[in-house]
């Protein structure tokens, strides 16, 4: 029996990662896109000087062939210097080896790596929440195995390339921080997820309430 439910839990894991696989190169939206073109700005106006007018005068296309409007910076900053950060090899591809990014398939699959690696992430701290709640053994193994392979998570992530992820990485690290009872960490890590995404005060405030019921004395 127990053969059989491990061989099963293989099946299953590389049905996921090979339709994962095929979706990361398969879908491509404006959105990561654009972002990225801004990310890749950063470094530009950082080195010329210009930051302070990083959103003013980042108004750019994203340079892809099929999309091609031009648009601004419409998140907080933290956002794009992460982008800033993780596409710094795409950045010196296309300063020194004259390749066009954001028409090269695996540059762009390269960009969409980054919600990939913050979904893996999520996962890693899902499970930490999961023990801290006393789930244990094949139980833990299947919820963590639902967690990567739901429609929410495949579509939003492999198809549609969102990056609210990211937020969802520090907002399940408050969580984890509002279990072990460590209420400085819980602020700070939901603060950056703030940053990332405001849905984020949806979950934090709820948590808050539930550890400081009587709200007067704290805002006091």
């Amino acid at each position: 029996m127990t053969r059989k439910k491990d061989r099963l839990r293989k099946v299953l894991w590389t049905i996921v990662a090979c339709m994962m696989g095929i979706l990361l190169f398969c879908h491509t939206y404006n959105d990561i896109l654009i972002t990225t073109r801004h990310g890749i700005n950063f470094w530009k106006f950082l080195f010329d000087g210009q930051i302070l007018h990083f959103f003013e005068q980042n108004y750019v296309a994203s340079g892809n062939v099929y999309y091609d409007a031009v648009q601004g910076c419409a998140y907080n900053i933290l956002l794009y210097i992460i982008f800033a950060v993780w596409n710094i090899p795409t950045a010196l591809l296309s300063a020194f080896g004259h390749v066009d990014v954001m028409n090269n398939i695996f540059c762009i699959a390269y960009m969409k790596l980054l919600p990939v690696l913050a979904m893996f992430v999520s996962m890693i701290i899902l499970r930490r929440i999961l023990v801290l709640l006393e789930v244990r053994g094949e139980k833990l193994e299947w919820m963590c195995f639902l967690y990567l392979s739901s429609s929410l998570i495949i579509s939003s992530v492999f198809v549609v390339s969102q990056y609210d992820i990211l937020s969802v990485v520090f907002q399940l690290l408050g969580v984890e921080a509002f279990l072990q009872k460590k209420d400085k960490k819980f602020v700070f890590y939901f603060g950056i997820a703030f940053c990332l995404k405001y849905f984020s005060i949806v979950l934090f405030l709820p948590l808050l309430l539930l550890r400081h019921k009587r709200i007067f004395s704290w805002i006091m």
